[in-house]
C-alpha cells in the first residue's frame, strides 16, 4: 500500500512538471537553448574592384600667344609679343602621370626699334622641342595638370645686324646672338573632355632658355589646344 502511494505521488509530480513546461511555451517564455534552430553559416562576399583606367596615346594641336621677356642683346624696345602654333604627342600610362613630346613655334615676336618714322622691325623667332612629364592630381571631366620638361631651344633674331636704336642722326647697329641651346619648360593647364576621346587643353607655361646663344630669350606661352585620346 505504501509503495502504491509513492508511485502515485511520482506520477502526479511528473504530470505537473510536463504541464508546467507546456504552459510556459504557450505563454511565450523562452525555449531552451537546445531547442532553438541553428543559424545558417555566414558566407563572406568578395567584391572584385575593376580597374577603369587603361593606358592610351593622345595627340593635340593648337595656337600659341607668346609674351617675350627678352634680356640683354635680345631685348626689344617696344612690342615683344607674337603668335604661333604647337603640337604634342603623349602617352598617359597611369591616371596621374603622362609623358609627351611637345613642339612649339612662336613665329614672330613683333617689335620695332622705337625710333618713330625711321624705326625698323627687329622681330624675333623662337621654337622649342621638349619632352615633358605631366602630373594629373585629379581625374574626371576636368583634369588639371602640372608639367615640367627640357630640351632643344632655338632662337632666330631675324637679322644678324639688328637695329638697336633708330634715329635720323644716330643709328647704332649690333649683333644679336641666335642659334640653338638647351631650355626648360614649366606649365600649368587642364584637359577638359567634351567626349571620352576629344578634349580641349588651355595651358600657361614659362619657357626658360639656359645655355649658349639663346639664354636671353625667355618668354611666356599661353596656348589653347584640341586633342584626341586613343582610349
Amino acid at each position: 500500500m505504501k509503495m502504491k502511494s509513492v508511485s502515485s505521488l511520482f506520477c502526479a509530480v511528473a504530470i505537473f512538471g510536463t504541464a508546467s513546461v507546456a504552459m510556459a511555451g504557450a505563454y511565450g517564455e523562452p525555449e531552451q537553448a537546445e531547442e532553438l534552430p541553428r543559424s545558417a553559416p555566414v558566407t563572406e562576399t568578395v567584391t572584385e574592384v575593376e580597374e577603369d583606367f587603361s593606358p592610351f596615346v593622345y595627340l593635340a594641336v593648337g595656337g600659341v600667344y607668346g609674351q617675350g621677356f627678352f634680356e640683354g642683346d635680345a631685348h626689344q624696345i617696344n612690342k615683344n609679343y607674337g603668335w604661333g602654333v604647337n603640337a604634342r604627342v603623349g602617352y598617359r600610362f597611369t591616371e596621374m602621370v603622362a609623358v609627351e613630346l611637345h613642339f612649339e613655334d612662336v613665329i614672330e615676336f613683333d617689335a620695332d626699334s622705337g625710333g618713330g618714322g625711321s624705326s625698323e622691325n627687329i622681330d624675333r623667332k623662337v621654337w622649342t622641342l621638349m619632352p615633358n612629364v605631366k602630373f594629373y592630381p585629379m581625374q574626371g571631366f576636368c583634369e588639371p595638370y602640372l608639367s615640367v620638361g627640357g630640351g632643344l631651344f632655338y632662337a632666330d633674331s631675324g637679322n644678324d645686324n639688328e637695329v638697336v636704336t633708330a634715329n635720323p642722326r644716330f643709328i647704332r647697329h649690333g649683333t644679336v646672338d641666335q642659334g640653338a641651346g638647351f631650355g626648360m619648360r614649366f606649365g600649368l593647364g587642364a584637359d577638359f573632355y567634351a567626349t571620352e576621346q576629344v578634349f580641349i587643353a588651355p595651358e600657361v607655361a614659362y619657357v626658360l632658355p639656359l645655355t649658349g646663344d639663346v639664354n636671353n630669350y625667355d618668354y611666356l606661352s599661353v596656348s589653347l589646344s584640341v586633342g584626341y585620346a586613343f582610349n
